[in-house]
């Protein structure tokens, strides 16, 4: 079962399956991870509204919560709004759409954190959902992984073989 932590100041925290358990914690970074993996998966949630409102007023602190999102292995910005909302400007700020989408691509390139537009607060959840356990699933395979590397038992050095004597093949030979 996977135990989602939630930052405790979220306050309107997604809904998840009835299969994951919500607690709260005062998370580094970040709104969501996954309990054990705090300093591995971390997930950024936005609405439209307060990411506009956020790049447009407090640019500064949102690109430093940036760089230390980039500290851990899994991470990404979940925005509860899509491209055409953006498009059609259904966001309060004076920010304008070009700009709020290039700066989601700095984000993606330059950060190396992606941006996923989900159309519905729903849609959000349930994708955050899913990374989250991907991550989770995926971390402990490599951990599993790496320590069985580490444990396994170091190959005997192959013996050297006799050479065979070989008979000259071909014309001429006797």
């Amino acid at each position: 079962m996977l135990t989602v932590l939630v930052d405790t100041s979220e306050k309107n925290p997604w809904a998840f399956s009835p299969g994951v358990l919500l607690a709260y914690a005062n998370l580094a970074s970040g709104d969501y991870t996954v309990e054990g993996l705090e300093r591995v998966i971390t997930l950024e949630r936005k609405s439209l509204d307060d990411l506009a409102n956020t790049l447009a007023h407090d640019r500064d602190r949102f690109f430093a919560e940036a760089r230390r999102l980039q500290e851990y292995r899994y991470r990404a910005i979940i925005v509860e709004g899509d491209l055409r909302q953006i498009l059609d400007g259904s966001f309060r700020s004076r920010m304008t759409p070009e700009s709020l989408i290039g700066t989601c691509a700095t984000f993606a390139i330059d950060y190396e954190i992606p941006v996923f537009f989900c159309s519905t607060r729903a849609a959000a959840a349930l994708y955050a959902e899913k990374l989250l356990t991907r991550a989770s699933r995926r971390w402990i395979v490599r951990r599993s992984r790496a320590r069985r590397a580490l444990t396994a038992p170091t190959p005997a050095a192959p013996t050297p073989r006799k050479k065979r004597a070989t008979r000259a093949r071909g014309k001429g030979a006797t």
